[in-house]
C-alpha cells in the first residue's frame, strides 16, 4: 500500500493531499515508532516525504512529531544493513526543511550535519550518494547560514576529486572497460574505475550549489 501511496502521491492535488494528510501522517509515524522491519521504516519514510514535497508550508503541522523520529532513525541506525535506512532518513530531512523553509528547520539542520558526519563512510556505503544530495538540499534551503558547516564539509568533498588516492590495481574480476588510465598531477598513472567520475561529477555539482547558494557567505 505504500509502495502504491508513493507512486501516486507526488502528483496528487495539493488540496486532496492536504485533506489526506493528517490520517496518512498518523500510520506513518505510528508505524515509524513501532515497527522493527527495515523495508517498512524506509518506505514510511518515503511516503513522509512524498507527502512533505506535495503539500509544502503546510506540512509544517507534522513537522515537530516526525523530525525527532528521523532524528532518532540516525543516531541508532548504524547496523552494516542500515546504511540505506539512514541514508533516507537524511533525505527526508533535508526535503522537510525544503518543504518548512530556513527559519523552522535551522536548528535540525546543524543537528543534521552533525550526525551525517559524526563517522567516517565507506567508499561503497550507499549512504554516501544520499548524504550529498541531503547537503544539497539544505544548503538550497538555509543558503548563506550553511557557510558554518562548510569546514566540515569541504575536507571530505575536495578528497573526492583526486585521482592519487585511488588504487592503481582494481578487482581483477571486473572487466579491463570498467578503467580508464589517467596521469595525476604528479605524472603517476593509475587505473581509475568509471565510478570514480560519476563520483567526482556529483561532487562538482554539489560544490557548484555551495557557491550559487552561499555567494559571499
Amino acid at each position: 500500500a505504500m509502495s502504491a501511496f508513493v507512486s501516486f502521491g507526488e502528483e496528487l492535488d495539493t488540496s486532496l493531499m492536504n485533506g489526506y494528510s493528517h490520517g496518512f501522517m498518523e500510520k506513518v509515524v505510528s508505524k515509524l515508532q513501532h515497527t522493527k522491519h527495515r523495508g517498512v521504516r524506509e518506505e514510511s519514510i518515503t511516503c513522509v516525504a512524498v507527502i512533505a514535497g506535495n503539500i509544502g508550508k503546510d506540512f509544517i503541522k507534522y513537522y515537530d512529531s516526525i523530525m525527532p523520529v528521523l532524528k532518532q532513525l540516525v543516531m541508532h541506525s548504524t547496523g552494516e544493513k542500515e546504511s540505506r535506512l539512514r541514508g533516507k532518513s537524511f533525505e527526508c530531512m533535508s526535503l522537510l526543511g525544503i518543504a518548512v523553509g530556513k527559519e523552522k528547520f535551522l536548528p535540525d539542520a546543524r543537528d543534521a550535519i552533525a550526525e551525517m558526519f559524526s563517522k567516517p563512510i565507506d567508499v561503497d556505503d550507499e549512504q554516501r550518494e544520499y548524504i550529498k544530495e541531503a547537503s544539497d538540499r539544505i544548503c538550497q534551503c538555509l543558503k548563506q547560514d550553511f557557510a558554518p558547516f562548510l569546514p566540515n564539509l569541504l575536507p571530505g568533498l575536495l578528497r573526492t576529486l583526486r585521482f592519487d588516492e585511488v588504487a592503481e590495481k582494481g578487482d581483477q574480476k571486473e572487466e579491463d572497460d570498467m578503467y580508464v588510465k589517467v596521469s595525476t598531477g604528479s605524472g603517476q598513472l593509475v587505473r581509475v574505475h568509471s565510478h570514480k567520475f560519476e563520483e567526482m561529477k556529483t561532487s562538482l555539482q554539489l560544490l557548484l550549489t555551495f557557491c550559487y547558494e552561499i555567494q559571499g557567505g
